[in-house]
């Protein structure tokens, strides 16, 4: 049943993934945290809408304090196989 479901929605992932790719060429931003490796598009377009200027804090602490990640938090990402682009 699992399967069923994941294969009728297939088609309106692969907009899904267009849709972000494009918003992330419209946005230096975007662009520009994509060169760090490990940095997908989804990644960085979120960044850059939750974060906003990164030039209003003070260190890269505050930043990360923002994100929720402090010290001695575990920074585990789960990568969907289905989307190893985004």
């Amino acid at each position: 049943m699992m399967n069923r479901l994941l294969n009728r929605s297939a088609p309106f992932r692969g907009r899904r993934v267009q849709s972000i790719h494009r918003e992330v060429e419209k946005c230096s931003e975007a662009q520009r945290l994509r060169t760090h490796p490990g940095v997908r598009a989804l990644t960085a377009l979120a960044f850059v809408l939750i974060i906003g200027d990164a030039e209003r804090f003070h260190s890269g602490k505050q930043v990360a304090s923002i994100c929720g990640w402090g010290p001695g938090r575990s920074l585990e990402f789960r990568f969907d196989a289905h989307h190893p682009s985004v």
